[in-house]
C-alpha cells in the first residue's frame, strides 16, 4: 500500500489506520507516518489500557457511592418506620386517655348569656 492510495481515501478509516501500523512495522520511512491517523498523539496501547482501567475504577467508586447513599436513605426510612410502629400504641393510648379525661365537648353545658357578657366585659 502506498501513501497515494491512502490519500485517495478508498480505504476505510479502520483499514487506513491498520495500513499505517503495517507500514511503520516494515520500517518504510517514505510513508509520511506523521500524517497517519493516530500518529503524533502520543497514545500508546498501555496508555489506552490505563485510561480504560482508570475509567473503570472511577465508575466503580461512583457506583459504590450511589449504592451507599441509597442504602443510607433506605436504612433511615426503615428506622423511622420501626420507630413509628413502636411509638404508635403509646400515642393511641394517650389520645384515648385524654378523650376520656377531658370528656366529649358536646356533653358539656353551653355557657350562659350572662357569663358571655361577663367574659366580654373583662371584669
Amino acid at each position: 500500500m502506498s501513501e497515494k492510495k491512502l490519500k485517495e481515501g478508498w480505504l476505510s478509516s479502520f483499514a487506513e489506520k491498520n495500513a499505517c501500523i503495517v507500514l511503520r512495522r516494515m520500517g518504510d520511512e517514505h510513508t509520511g507516518m506523521e500524517r497517519c491517523p493516530g500518529s503524533g498523539t502520543g497514545g500508546t496501547m498501555i496508555g489506552g489500557l490505563l485510561k480504560v482501567i482508570g475509567g473503570l475504577v472511577v465508575g466503580v467508586v461512583l457506583l459504590g457511592v450511589v449504592v451507599g447513599v441509597l442504602g443510607m436513605v433506605m436504612g433511615l426510612g426503615v428506622a423511622l418506620l420501626a420507630l413509628a410502629l413502636k411509638a404508635l400504641p403509646f400515642l393511641l393510648v394517650g389520645w384515648l386517655v385524654l378523650r376520656l379525661v377531658r370528656g366529649d365537648k358536646s356533653r358539656r353545658p353551653a355557657i350562659s348569656a350572662a357569663d358571655k357578657r361577663w367574659l366580654d366585659k373583662g371584669v
